[in-house]
């Protein structure tokens, strides 16, 4: 059953918010970039303009003309009198386009008068003209854009300037300096179009990108997803997908090989199964036997019946023991009881209880421990157990000796339990601590499969070191509890 949740999905993370940062970035590159040059273009055109009066306020004050820096923006000008009457044409158009743009400007400045013409008294000199009132507009005469800007003057028109003269002489002019930007604007929109074409083509390009790249997630994600699925109904001829993408190859690697893990889990439980079948079935049979034998008095000697019975159970017990602890260390974390016990004691009086079982095949228990007593913490039941597995195992292949010792480290105590037996081969100790195994000299059974559980609870480390002259069961365990 499924339910619905408030969570995001995946497809809006990889899309929808790329794509709509994507657009919101190119609107806001094309908005900056059409303020930009907009502010560069009007820039130019006042700083055009401004060169004019410049200009003519050299001219006014009967000042020597300064080398002007060339403009990109073109300007004119005309002078016009109080009652803002065309006087004065500047050159620099046609003549029909001197008289279409004087006319319109003359008459754009004389329907607007009251907002232009907002002076009241005129200054006494021409240093003071950075106070008189100046006005600003873009008009349109004939489809062309044109900037304008007035001035006002007082003195007398001096053919195509005015020149400064004696306040009671003076008389007011009005000049109004204009430059032509239909070109520039008509650039800046198709550069603009120019722009937003690109930016559009370059974001089309990175949607299909990232349509693209989503599409494959979407499949490559399908693919994990169904591969998952297959893993876990353990369907037959499952394969690792391709993935487009490295990260879901990864997972998928990750996948497969939990998938081997499980396969071979599963397989170790059959083989498990099929084992502790078989080492029950051989005791149930003798006991079986011996008590069909018994029960019908086929059996002379009831007393080497009852021995063999007694010792077909004990071996069932034992094996049955070894799961049920085998099972429960690895159901229940917190099933070791920890205590603190000295290690040499806890040996000495491990190893005395296989003194005769050594007398039996003639073998030396020989100890290399050191004097001072230690200390571990760890549950010595368990412990004892594992390290009892171990040494049965090492008297089970010795030929003439085996060999206790442990060493010390910071945090700690590496037990060595050593016999001169045969080597085991490199195949052999790879699985040596699996339930069951049986390798070339024997099968192990469940004991090394259990002490490895042990000593893997107790935070430690098991392995095994062999060669020609002996070999070494390593076991490595943290001194205190952690």
């Amino acid at each position: 059953m499924r339910f619905k949740t408030s969570k995001p999905r995946l497809k809006n993370r990889l899309f929808w918010q790329p794509l709509l940062l994507i657009l919101v970035v190119f609107g806001a590159l094309l908005l900056l970039f059409n303020l930009s040059v907009g502010q560069l273009i009007e820039r130019q055109t006042r700083s055009a303009i401004q060169e004019q009066f410049n200009r003519l306020d050299l001219l006014y004050r009967s000042e020597a003309l300064k080398t002007s820096s060339e403009s990109l923006i073109s300007t004119s000008y005309v002078i016009l009198d109080q009652d803002f009457h065309l006087l004065y044409t500047s050159s620099g158009l046609s003549h029909q386009e001197d008289d279409d743009v004087a006319e319109a400007i003359t008459d754009h400045v004389q329907g607007e008068r009251s907002l232009w013409q907002a002076w009241q008294t005129a200054p006494t000199n021409r240093t003071s003209l950075s106070h008189l009132e100046q006005r600003s507009a873009l008009i349109e005469v004939e489809d062309d854009q044109y900037q304008i800007r007035l001035q006002k003057y007082f003195g007398h028109l001096n053919g195509n300037y005015i020149q400064q003269s004696d306040i009671k002489d003076a008389e007011t002019y009005y000049v109004i300096a204009f430059a032509n930007v239909t070109t520039v604007l008509v650039w800046l929109n198709q550069l603009n179009k120019l722009v937003a074409i690109l930016l559009v083509m370059s974001a089309g390009l990175l949607v299909a990108l990232l349509w693209l790249s989503n599409l494959n997630t979407r499949r490559d994600f399908w693919h994990f997803t169904s591969y998952l699925e297959k893993i876990g109904k353990r369907q037959e001829g499952r394969q690792l997908p391709q993935f487009k993408f490295k990260e879901f190859e990864e997972l998928g690697l990750s996948a497969q090989q939990m998938d081997q893990l499980i396969s071979s889990s599963q397989e170790t439980q059959k083989r498990f199964f099929q084992n502790v079948s078989h080492e029950l079935r051989t005791p149930l049979t003798s006991v079986n036997g011996y008590a069909e034998a018994l029960k019908s008095g086929a059996v002379s000697d009831v007393q080497s019946a009852s021995e063999v019975i007694y010792k077909e159970s004990q071996r069932m017990t034992e094996l049955v023991d070894q799961l049920l602890i085998l099972s429960r260390l690895e159901s229940i974390q917190d099933s070791v009881q920890k205590e603190t016990f000295s290690l040499n004691d806890f040996l000495y009086d491990l190893s005395w209880r296989f003194e005769q079982q050594l007398q039996k095949r003639h073998l030396q228990l020989r100890y290399q421990l050191p004097e001072s007593y230690q200390e571990i913490t760890a549950d010595e039941t368990l412990l004892e157990r594992a390290l009892s597995n171990v040494i049965s195992n090492a008297i089970r292949y010795a030929r003439t000796q085996i060999v206790l010792a442990y060493d010390l480290t910071d945090e700690q105590v590496i037990i060595r339990i050593t016999n001169d037996g045969e080597p085991i081969s490199d195949e052999d100790k790879e699985h040596l601590f699996e339930r069951f195994y049986t390798g070339k000299s024997g099968q192990f059974g469940i004991g090394l499969a259990m002490t490895k559980a042990i000593i893997t609870q107790h935070s430690g480390r098991i392995w095994v070191e062999s060669s020609n002259q002996e070999t070494c069961f390593i076991i490595a365990l943290p001194i205190h509890s952690a």
